[in-house]
């Protein structure tokens, strides 16, 4: 009857052992249930810290000041973290702070039998340089207006995406 009790008594404190802080990378709704189309209930802004309470899939269960939902596990950073700046090395690279942390998630297609592929993926590296390269390849506006009309290309006017209630 006690082993009974102490089991009963740590699996109730094991979600308070699991929680983490983590830190929103950007903006995002904080829904009711771990769906896209879930009620939401509340805009969190980017850099708003949470308590990670569990994980579903790509959902994460957390906890604000004053209320908890679920949010995407991709808008989320574990721990406090230095947001990147605007340029691309902020964009979902998993690079933060530094920007020498290399990140991978979800990726499919890679299998393990191939050695290749496997340590080129498990060596990966921060490269400072080739970063460098991919941001010299941005174009102005004007250049881009200029090489569309080079190309006899139109502008079409497409409708937005209805905003998330």
């Amino acid at each position: 009857m006690k082993r009974l009790m102490m089991i009963a008594a740590c699996s109730l404190m094991l979600p308070a052992l699991a929680a983490e802080t983590a830190t929103l990378l950007k903006e995002d709704s904080l829904r009711a249930k771990p769906f896209l189309d879930a009620p939401a209930q509340a805009k969190l802004a980017r850099g708003s810290s949470v308590t990670v309470l569990k994980k579903q899939g790509a959902w994460a269960q957390v906890k604000t000041a004053s209320q908890s939902g679920w949010l995407r596990s991709l808008s989320l950073k574990s721990g406090k973290a230095v947001l990147p700046s605007s340029s691309l090395a902020g964009v979902n690279t998993g690079r933060l702070g530094s920007g020498k942390i290399v990140n991978t998630t979800g990726i499919r297609g890679l299998e393990s039998g191939k050695a290749e592929e496997s340590s080129a993926l498990s060596e990966a590296k921060f490269n400072a340089e080739a970063l460098a390269r991919a941001e010299a390849q941005g174009v102005s506006a004007a250049t881009a207006a200029s090489f569309a009309k080079a190309g006899k290309l139109k502008a079409r006017q497409l409708a937005w995406l209805p905003e998330e209630k």
